[in-house]
Order: structure tokens, then C-alpha cells, then sequence
């Protein structure tokens, strides 16, 4: 039942199985299109079995890591790095989905990329929080397939971590050195004494 969860279907899947389905229906016109149809339908159920057992032949196909500047600068550009290594014996097309925190806005964050085999990719993407607190990274999605594409492997990196969001130092000498300059123009109001 596990592995049924982490398996997923892809468009071309689809688009496959309604090629095999037009070869059937105009079969009914042609009847000798009936053995190319059914030779069209086994070679679309072996190519779909072949490519389950390619992506289910290692229990970790994947490591990852989330590489995060802890604490985090408000207001400014922050780099997310998440490095992926495939453990795979073969190349595979990978598509990564980051979940950042909901305060970041970002819904649809995902990269797609061939990854070769025990080879490591990195990613980069840069965040701008708005606000102070504490965000929560959640887990990193890895979608692989192989062949044709016809099925994928969602495999889960446990990469949930915590980052605190802290004013930014940058911003703060920004001001520091604006406050000086203004001080620096006008001068120290001198104040005469009394008496």
C-alpha cells in the first residue's frame, strides 16, 4: 500500500493510453488494426512495469540537504540551497518541491533537471521575509522518473527545520551610517551655560 501512495501518473501516460485507445477504436473500422492494437496496448503495459520496477529498485534513491543562513535577515535577499544526490545506477529526471514557510508567499516552487547517476545537484532560490518570527521549511518533494516519463517516484527528504527571522544587520548600519551623515552635516548644537 506504501508503494502505491508514491506512485504518480504522469501526462504522457495519459496521452499514451489515448493513443492505444484511438488504435482500438479505429480497429473496429479496420479490423487488421485489431492485432496492431493489442500489440500497442502490451507494449504500453510493459514499458509501464518496466519503468515502476527501474524507479522501485532502491529503498533511498535520494539524499538531500537543506542549506539555510540561520538566522534569517529581514528585509533582505536570504539564499536557500538544497542539494539532492541520486543513488540511482542509471540517469534520472528529477522534479524538486520545496515547501518554505507560508509566510514567504511562495506556492508553486519546484525545479526540474536530469540528474545523473550518484551525482549531486544544487538548487538556489532567494527568499525576502517581511516579517519577525519563527518560519518553518517543510519537507523537500522529489519526483523521479525514467524511459519515457510515463510514471514517477514521489520520494519525501525529511528536511523540516526551523529559522528564526532577526532585523537585519545590513539594514541597521545602513541606518547607523544615514544617521551620521546627517549629524555630521549639521553639527552638535552647542548649548551655552548658565552663569
Amino acid at each position: 500500500m506504501r508503494i502505491l501512495k508514491s506512485i504518480y501518473l504522469t501526462t504522457w501516460f495519459f496521452a499514451l493510453l489515448i493513443g492505444v485507445a484511438v488504435v482500438f477504436v479505429l480497429a473496429f473500422l479496420y479490423p487488421f488494426l485489431f492485432v496492431i492494437a493489442q500489440l500497442c496496448l502490451a507494449g504500453f503495459v510493459g514499458l509501464v512495469l518496466v519503468e515502476t520496477l527501474l524507479l522501485f529498485l532502491n529503498k533511498t534513491p535520494f539524499k538531500g540537504k537543506r542549506i539555510v543562513m540561520n538566522p534569517l535577515s529581514l528585509g533582505d535577499d536570504n539564499k536557500i540551497r538544497i542539494v539532492v544526490t541520486n543513488h540511482f545506477k542509471f540517469p534520472v529526471r528529477a522534479v524538486i518541491y520545496d515547501n518554505p514557510p507560508h509566510q514567504l508567499q511562495l506556492r508553486d516552487l519546484h525545479f526540474t533537471f536530469l540528474i545523473m547517476p550518484n551525482d549531486a545537484k544544487e538548487v538556489t532560490y532567494d527568499v525576502h521575509p517581511t516579517e519577525r518570527g519563527v518560519f518553518k521549511f517543510g519537507k523537500v518533494n522529489v519526483f523521479s522518473s525514467v524511459l519515457v516519463h510515463l510514471v514517477q517516484r514521489k520520494v519525501e527528504l525529511n528536511l523540516e527545520e526551523d529559522v528564526a527571522v532577526h532585523p537585519s544587520i545590513l539594514q541597521m548600519k545602513k541606518m547607523e551610517l544615514k544617521v551620521f551623515a546627517q549629524t555630521a552635516n549639521t553639527g552638535i548644537k552647542k548649548i551655552r551655560r548658565l552663569g
